[in-house]
């Protein structure tokens, strides 16, 4: 005799092999895994009672929030490795340890000319290695940026600190425009110094790698943008072809040491990747 639920009322006879895969009702979870509905709880006897059948995988919400960056995570990397870089950076640009030398000039440095105006894509540089972090969503990728870019920024302060390099720059323009004063503002702040490898070209490159990772469609534009925009560090004459090529290097070699970092590092679950 079927057993009866109070709350439920007696419990239907199982259905017979033919039809039990097109009457047994499903749920449909937004993993989309599919599953028998839960017996009623009441009901103890047979295989299908809430204490004998297992229990479906699910991806909770929690579990898809543990996958993304929190905005203090993007914050306290921004601010623990921007206050390292940047402090390194501004000290030995006014206080260099060892005498600062020159690079020959190439002819791409002789054939460009100073554009007063490319001062603004200069200075946008600099703005997107605090923005571009924030486009980066996934904690996978974010670790890895993290890591490749401290390695390219620890070896540029090394360039800067044991082999400065300097540049000379052009007249002062005189001119009462916006670049103009932008330009006198730039100059004011920063010397001539920690030229080689370029960061205004490595920084935002390591980022723009795992930027473009996470929005593919947009590769190519942000790509030709970036690249347009790195030559403002030639036309400003900030820096040598030499601190182009460095930089491009030091991208390079810091994407496949932090690669190779991160990819002995214990996963989410435990387990070494």
């Amino acid at each position: 005799m079927p057993a009866t639920c109070q709350r439920c009322g007696p419990e239907p006879r199982a259905p017979s092999s033919k039809t039990a895969a097109a009457r047994a009702p499903t749920a449909t979870i937004w993993t989309g895994t599919a599953m028998p509905r839960s017996p009623c709880p009441g009901r103890l006897g047979g295989v299908t009672s809430a204490t004998s059948a297992p229990r479906p995988r699910t991806t909770t919400l929690a579990g898809i929030d543990q996958e993304r960056v929190t905005m203090r995570e993007r914050l306290t990397a921004l601010v623990v490795l921007g206050t390292a870089v940047v402090g390194a950076y501004c000290y030995l640009n006014v206080a260099p340890v060892f005498t600062p030398g020159t690079l020959p000039m190439t002819a791409l440095d002789q054939a460009i000319p100073f554009i007063l105006w490319t001062v603004w894509p200069y200075v946008g540089l600099n703005v997107s290695n605090a923005v571009m972090p924030f486009f980066v969503h996934k904690r996978s990728n974010f670790r890895q940026l993290v890591v490749t870019l401290s390695i390219a920024m620890a070896i540029s302060i090394l360039f800067w600190l044991f082999w400065p390099i300097s540049f000379a720059r052009p007249d002062v323009p005189t001119a009462n425009t916006a670049s103009a004063y932008l330009y006198r503002a730039l100059i004011q702040v920063d010397q001539p110094l920690n030229c080689f490898p370029s960061a205004h070209i490595a920084g935002p490159a390591v980022q723009l790698i795992f930027v473009t990772r996470e929005n593919p469609k947009l590769k190519f534009a942000l790509w030709g943008i970036f690249g347009l925009a790195a030559l403002t560090v030639l036309t400003t004459k900030q820096h040598y072809g030499w601190d182009v090529l460095g930089a491009v290097a030091l991208v390079l070699f810091s994407y496949k040491l932090g690669e190779r970092i991160v990819s002995r590092w214990p996963s989410a679950g435990g387990t070494a990747s």
